[in-house]
């Protein structure tokens, strides 16, 4: 267990072989049709958090947390975090394994669809996630369109999203009016 404030956490798998042990556990297999694929690199899921720049007490909403490992860093950075899962197998994965982190709250849905008045916390939040590729431009057009948008967005997208399919530099967000997609100062 891995110590995060007062509460412990579980420990994750440090090998390949404890990450795909995990995945026959589960029984899910991502999806390229969807676009869908696993984090198990925890130094790549280190630097989504820190250039997140996630802090103790963030509240951060996390979209297709998958087998939990980004989960994980953000809630040992000390934040609070909603996960919105779409598979049911993985959800009951992430009940079990965080079950006794009260930082923690898994919705079960749809991230297209889940009614974010009873989602989103009340103050400001961060989104952080690893999108599939075959819902990206849709997730994010739906959180910064959406009535309490994020006060940031750090998401990782296959590179054929980025730049054609979600929004341009210097998009002006249409209730804020100011600008929330900046080029990447680290490229993951």
């Amino acid at each position: 267990m891995i110590e995060q404030g007062t509460q412990p956490l579980p420990e994750m798998p440090t090998t390949i072989r404890g990450w795909k042990a995990l995945i026959d556990e589960t029984g899910v297999r991502p999806s390229k049709g969807k676009g869908q694929n696993f984090l198990f690199e925890r130094g790549v899921v280190q630097r989504i958090v820190r250039s997140a720049g996630i802090v103790p007490g963030d509240q951060v909403v996390e979209i297709g947390p998958g087998l939990g490992i980004l989960t994980w860093e953000l809630l040992a950075a000390g934040a609070s975090v909603i996960s919105i899962e779409l598979d049911w197998r993985l959800a009951k994965h992430l009940q079990s394994f965080f079950a006794n982190v009260p930082q923690f709250r898994l919705i079960e849905g749809d991230a297209l669809s889940v009614d974010l008045a009873d989602t989103l916390p009340k103050g400001p939040y961060k989104i952080v996630a690893n999108l599939p590729y075959s819902v990206a431009a849709a997730v994010i057009r739906r959180f910064l369109e959406a009535e309490h948008p994020p006060v940031s967005m750090t998401v990782m997208v296959q590179k054929e999203v980025a730049p054609t399919d979600v929004v341009s530099p210097g998009y002006e967000h249409p209730l804020r009016g100011d600008p929330v997609l900046q080029p990447a100062k680290t490229c993951l």
